[in-house]
């Protein structure tokens, strides 16, 4: 499955710069790499499923997908500098960074849920909630059923930033 890779990347990057291993610079090169190729290829696996191909993609949707993965490397900084505080010389321990990494493996669902929604807009969905946690937007729609090219107008989108309130 593409995210196991994903999370494969990510993780050998962390390991990488706290264990010094890595530079800050090839840190961030790494991980910028890794979200420039994996949320493409996200965004396909979820839009497959309706039978779209990666050529496919309007100009709308590639603009929301590197939307998408500009955001995600705007937060690639704050990441590798508190790698490097709490780095291998000086003690600190890669399982709570590697913990904080699964908040980023987890954002490749975005631009694949994003794929599923550009990939059948004709399609009846209904808005299921995490079992664990919910933003009040989601919270707003839970049980409703709508096309999924309505949900995407208004901006309703599973793990979408933009709909936290």
């Amino acid at each position: 499955m593409p995210i196991v890779q994903y999370r494969r990347e990510l993780r050998s990057a962390v390991r990488g710069l706290w264990s010094s291993a890595l530079s800050f610079d090839q840190f961030f090169d790494s991980f910028d790499a890794s979200i420039q190729r994996n949320f493409p290829n996200a965004w396909d696996e979820g839009a497959r499923q309706f039978g779209r191909l990666p050529g496919e993609r309007s100009a709308q949707e590639r603009i929301a997908l590197q939307r998408l993965v500009n955001r995600e490397i705007g937060f690639i900084t704050g990441f590798g500098e508190a790698i490097e505080q709490a780095d291998k010389a000086s003690g600190g321990k890669l399982t709570p960074l590697y913990t904080r990494l699964e908040k980023w493996v987890n954002r490749w669902n975005e631009p694949y849920n994003a794929g599923k929604l550009a990939g059948d807009q004709n399609r009846k969905a209904k808005w299921i909630l995490h079992a664990d946690e919910s933003c009040r937007s989601c919270l707003k729609v839970a049980g409703k059923v709508k096309l999924m090219s309505v949900w995407n107008a208004a901006g309703y989108r599973p793990q979408n930033p933009d709909n936290l309130q």
